[in-house]
């Protein structure tokens, strides 16, 4: 049984090693691979065809598909993730995420081409437990990560009272980041109640930000005046922030831009043939 222990577990090596010491890239590619070899091995194996061993040893594939993920997000030597720039963390992140929609796509995959009850829905469920707390964190992250580069590019618009705002974001964001050193960890769980209090400064941040945006509008005497008020924080549509207060601002120039041309046609007609 040692023997036949080796002998399988040597076919799975070449699909395990990325799992190690692999690229997030690289351990993407893996998946498929592994998932065909594990079924050939639970096919095959006189060892690895029952759902106890079988479970055990998916259990530790995970394990390690979120430990070398987790030392992909924070490499040996570099910042930890909420001191890292966005523009470089994020995409690190979705592909974390992406790894474990993989993973988890070809494991259901495997569990419905094997003999029926050998992965059943219970055994799914507890695999696939620690991979999707780690998703979640990895959501928890994204968003933060992505509101962190919105309002970068905030702070960076030259508009009286918008750097202010950005400023308090980023007092914010040090704080949650300053508490939370190891974010990645499984056991790290007050991360939880910090993350919903940092959200709550966000929306009141944004709330000040919609209220500095309406006061600045009504304070345009006339459509130009709304439309270069307009250019000046076209910025923020493409940053994301209160972009449907934006959006919905835009329909309500152009239909003022509208009424204006309305008026100045009329008054072109009615003195056309004699002008004042």
């Amino acid at each position: 049984e040692a023997k036949d222990n080796v002998k399988y577990l040597t076919t799975l090596e070449p699909s395990l090693r990325p799992l190690y010491d692999g690229s997030l890239q690289r351990m993407a590619e893996a998946i498929n691979p592994l998932a065909d070899q594990l079924r050939l091995v639970a096919s095959v194996s006189r060892h690895y065809n029952t759902t106890e061993r079988l479970a055990n040893l998916l259990h530790r594939v995970v394990e390690q598909l979120v430990k070398n993920a987790r030392a992909n997000l924070e490499p040996f030597g570099a910042p930890r993730l909420l001191h890292q720039k966005a523009a470089e963390a994020l995409p690190r992140l979705g592909q974390a995420h992406a790894l474990g929609a993989a993973f988890q796509t070809a494991v259901r995959r495997l569990a419905a081409e094997l003999p029926p009850g050998l992965l059943g829905p219970a055994e799914l469920d507890a695999l696939f437990a620690p991979l999707e707390l780690f998703e979640h964190r990895l959501e928890q992250l994204t968003t933060v990560l992505s509101t962190a580069r919105q309002f970068d590019e905030l702070g960076a618009m030259r508009v009286d009272g918008l750097a202010e705002l950005a400023a308090l974001f980023r007092a914010a964001l040090r704080v949650l980041a300053d508490r939370h050193d190891r974010v990645l960890d499984p056991g790290a769980t007050r991360f939880e109640l910090d993350y919903y209090h940092f959200l709550i400064v966000v929306r009141n941040l944004e709330s000040t930000l919609q209220s500095y945006i309406n006061a600045r509008f009504d304070n345009c005497r006339n459509t130009e005046a709304a439309l270069r008020l307009l250019s000046q924080l076209a910025q923020l549509l493409r940053a994301g922030v209160v972009r449907d207060d934006l959006g919905s601002k835009l329909g309500v120039i152009f239909a003022s831009y509208a009424l204006d041309l309305e008026e100045t046609q009329a008054l072109y007609e009615r003195h056309k043939h004699r002008p004042p």
